[in-house]
């Protein structure tokens, strides 16, 4: 049984992200992520980070990040961190 491998394409966009597998699926999000402003709003959404529409449709409970500004990572740990949260999301 011959393996096949498996293609990964990640488009990081200032507004949009997509992911297109060589399996021809395919992944779009919004590039925001937001994260609870208080514990309430944890305990509430039962998550740490949300990401696309959900971060927006509960924005009033979130702090909402756009790591991406002018189509590059902005250069912040906590900016590099949310991007890679999202790439995992992804």
């Amino acid at each position: 049984m011959a393996k096949e491998t498996l293609y990964i394409g990640i488009d990081l966009g200032t507004f949009r992200s997509v992911m297109v597998s060589s399996a021809s699926h395919e992944v779009e999000e919004l590039t925001v992520i937001g994260t609870p402003k208080d514990p309430v709003a944890r305990n509430f959404l039962k998550r740490d980070v949300l990401f696309g529409e959900e971060a927006l449709k509960n924005r009033l409970a979130l702090n909402l990040y756009r790591p991406l500004e002018l189509g590059v990572i902005k250069d912040t740990p906590e900016d590099r961190q949310y991007i890679a949260h999202f790439i995992t999301h992804l």
